[in-house]
């Protein structure tokens, strides 16, 4: 049996969302090693559907958390680009960015393309896989004949990627399924859409979307939704087992609504003070309200109580 657990949108930084009173690098770390322990007791390849970074100015530990996660993994971990990953560069860029490092670790991290992954799970398995993968807004011609024989697994950040094919709609997002037999997919992952869903098989076809492992907004789609991530059990292409599965986290994470206007009138007040009086006015925030605390210019409560509300902001 060949299992994948599947991952989508890490969002990995080191600075906390506005809106979050946790420590959202800490958080990651602790999603990641509830992954690595599951992924590890089920000797499980991951697939991770892309926005691993939650842009490409992430802070060096971020990329580093990821890099030593993946070395935790006793398996592979094959991922995809999101739209994240390649925010304000040039598609063709990626490789030359800061997300590019992961190639030097090849024998761990593998970038999965339009040339479809053959995975053989153990010379005395059976089963054979290819996954094919398709980066953010990307779209390739899928062959016209995939072999059958084998269990085919697509991969996709959002509902783009194949040409030419019938479009339907499932869970409010579109699906792009091939409704042709020789073409069909046995398996599609998709991230991008922070919702999860719950595992459904369609036309011969599983359609797999645990939803966005990490909460990045106080909205009410981050609010309720709780994070997950799947498990992929193939025995062959007539018995594949998928499971949706809760990962550990807290409900104790969002500033509420009076907190926030708190904190925005509490530093629309700091600032005014900073700068009637110029304290250090070239310099960066921290500095200035060390300097004002200092100078006794700024009660000393008040100004603790704003820096450890940006604490996260300036940890990039």
């Amino acid at each position: 049996m060949t299992k994948f657990i599947v991952v989508s949108d890490l969002h990995a930084m080191a600075r906390t969302p506005e809106g979050r009173k946790d420590d959202y690098f800490s958080t990651i770390a602790g999603k990641l090693d509830f992954i690595t322990q599951l992924a590890n007791e089920h000797q499980a390849y991951i697939i991770q559907t892309g926005d691993i970074i939650d842009s490409l100015s992430v802070a060096d530990r971020a990329l580093q958390l990821v890099i030593d996660w993946g070395k935790k993994i006793e398996k592979q971990i094959f991922y995809i680009l999101g739209n994240h990953d390649i925010k304000g560069i040039a598609y063709e860029e990626w490789i030359n960015s800061k997300l590019g490092y992961l190639t030097r670790f090849q024998d761990k991290f593998i970038k999965l393309n339009s040339n479809p992954y053959q995975l053989i799970p153990h010379i005395s398995l059976p089963i054979r896989l290819r996954l094919y993968g398709i980066d953010y807004k990307k779209s390739i011609p899928i062959p016209d004949l995939i072999d059958s024989s084998l269990v085919n697994i697509l991969v996709t950040h959002d509902d783009f990627g194949l040409q030419n094919k019938d479009i339907w709609t499932e869970f409010g997002q579109k699906r792009l399924i091939s409704t042709y037999p020789q073409t069909q997919f046995d398996i599609h992952i998709n991230g991008h859409y922070h919702l999860n869903h719950e595992p459904t098989k369609r036309d011969n076809t599983w359609l797999i979307n645990p939803g966005a492992l990490m909460r990045m907004k106080r909205n009410d789609e981050d609010l309720l939704r709780k994070p997950r991530v799947a498990l992929i059990e193939i025995e062959d292409k007539d018995n594949i087992k998928v499971t949706d599965i809760e990962v550990p986290h807290s409900s104790d994470i969002w500033i509420n609504k009076a907190e926030t206007a708190d904190h925005q009138a509490l530093f629309a007040d700091l600032i005014k003070s900073l700068n009637e009086q110029s304290i250090g006015a070239s310099g960066p925030i921290i500095d200035r309200i060390n300097a004002a605390i200092n100078s006794g210019s700024i009660k000393k409560e008040v100004g603790e109580k704003a820096l450890g509300l940006i604490d996260g902001a300036n940890r990039l």
